[in-house]
């Protein structure tokens, strides 16, 4: 995929022959009429998160294969793109989703006049058991309603925001989310074998705490079993599953204050982190902490590593 090229945030252009030669300067590719030739790319980064934007007339490349275990989800708006991959070739029309291992050898074709949308993730950010090429290899992913959900969520979600070229932050990790949901989405059943549904439920909730909408019932949906069940799972530990992403949240906010000394912003931290907003935020940290973000902030820099709260807390509405 043509995203493959390495470029800074902000728009690219390339037309005619000397803009085809500009782009081979980092990308192995030709181009059929290179008098013809015309490409637009459109890179943005918030929050951790790339998101590119790419349009072209024909043309046909390799690679470059790039060391780390990032993955990248395309989706198709219009035109067509050949793929082909060690062991597999697959064609990806409109409105199709499709999955690349940027650290695996491939060559594409894309025909005239193609629109391509791709977020990238992060190497560190996927699952262990989907780093690997062969536990989800590269190709065209099954027709589901969360595919269909990330692929309208990557079409229309950000087109305005690219139009302006910025992203807001809540929005970036929202299709980050959406996105590491898909992949999950892919894994064979096998691959969590030996390993408890609670465990499971445990790390997803870590991957996912940026989702506002993540709760106990998404939960179920997410792994395919009854919300009873994913109750059941948490039911030796004295804790509800809903209190543990509270808790969870709310700890990982403590540690972003550990670890950035800059005064904080209520609003972005409650974005994200997951939090319907800053007062749902501030109740919440209170309840946990006995103090306010900006008053942990403060003992922080004083020196003060202040705990959560250690005598039992009951699940309260007001900051549920």
């Amino acid at each position: 995929m043509l995203r493959d090229v390495v470029l800074p945030p902000g728009r690219h252009h390339w037309a005619g022959p000397n803009g085809l030669l500009q782009l081979r300067s980092t990308l192995r590719c030709t181009a059929p009429a290179p008098s013809a030739f015309r490409a637009e790319a459109r890179v943005l980064a918030a929050a951790g998160v790339v998101l590119a934007d790419w349009r072209s007339s024909q043309v046909s490349g390799e690679g470059p294969v790039e060391q780390h275990a990032a993955l990248e989800l395309v989706v198709v708006l219009a035109g067509r793109v050949h793929q082909r991959t060690p062991g597999s070739a697959f064609e990806a029309g409109p409105r199709s989703v499709f999955l690349l291992h940027r650290d695996q050898p491939r060559s594409w074709t894309v025909a005239n006049g193609t629109h391509l949308r791709s977020i990238r993730i992060s190497g560190d950010l996927v699952p262990a058991h989907l780093r690997a090429t062969g536990s989800v290899p590269s190709g065209l992913l099954a027709d589901s309603k969360l595919t269909r959900g990330f692929a309208a969520a990557l079409t229309q979600g950000v087109s305005a925001a690219i139009d302006r070229d910025l992203v807001p932050a809540h929005l970036a990790l929202g299709l980050q989310s959406l996105a590491l949901a898909v992949l999950e989405e892919l894994a064979p059943e096998d691959e969590f074998a030996g390993e408890d549904l609670r465990d499971r439920i445990l790390g997803h909730v870590d991957r996912h705490l940026a989702d506002a909408s993540l709760s106990p019932r998404t939960i179920s949906e997410a792994f395919g079993v009854s919300l009873r069940w994913v109750h059941e799972s948490f039911k030796g530990d004295g804790i509800t599953l809903a209190r543990h992403i509270r808790l969870r949240r709310v700890d990982a906010v403590a540690e972003h204050l550990r670890l950035h000394p800059q005064a904080p912003r209520l609003s972005a931290l409650a974005i994200r982190f997951g939090f319907s907003g800053r007062e749902h935020l501030a109740r919440a940290f209170r309840w946990r902490y006995g103090c306010t973000v900006h008053e942990f902030h403060d003992a922080v820099l004083a020196g003060d590593d202040r705990r959560p709260l250690d005598a039992p807390l009951d699940d309260r509405s007001d900051v549920a």
